[in-house]
This record gives C-alpha cells, structure tokens and sequence, in this order.
C-alpha cells in the first residue's frame, strides 16, 4: 500500500478531512460517520461504519484500481 493510502485510511478512520496530492477524504458535516474519498474531484467511495459503497467516476485507471483497493483491504 502506498503512502498516501494509508493516509487516506488513517483520515478515514479518524472521521476527519484531509487532502494529499490528487486524493482528498470529507467527512460530512451533517453525518460525521459518513465519509466520502475524491480522486482528482471524483468521487470513487463513501465510507461508514455501515457500509463502503465503491464508484470508479468514470476512470478505470490503474490510480482508482489501487485506491479502492486499498480502501477494501482497510
């Protein structure tokens, strides 16, 4: 896994926003349980703790491959 997927997964774990290079996590400020992960300003994965739902925007791309999968192996 590559650094800036565990970064994403730490933010992600930690239920708070971050932004590294082309990869961005919000956590909803309505639903703080509920995050949602951008790649290049498409949105690839919500995250709660009741489900992940996956999206690859449009681009199946080797980028989205590696972070939905690091998001699956998290």
């Amino acid at each position: 896994m590559r650094k800036i997927e565990r970064q994403m997964n730490q933010a992600i774990r930690e239920r708070r926003n971050w932004s590294g290079s082309n990869t961005m996590v919000m956590i909803d400020p309505d639903n703080a349980d509920q995050a949602t992960v951008y790649l290049h300003g498409n949105r690839i994965a919500q995250v709660c703790s009741e489900f992940v739902a996956i999206f690859d925007g449009g681009w199946q791309t080797v980028t989205t491959k590696s972070r939905l999968n690091a998001l699956l192996d998290e």
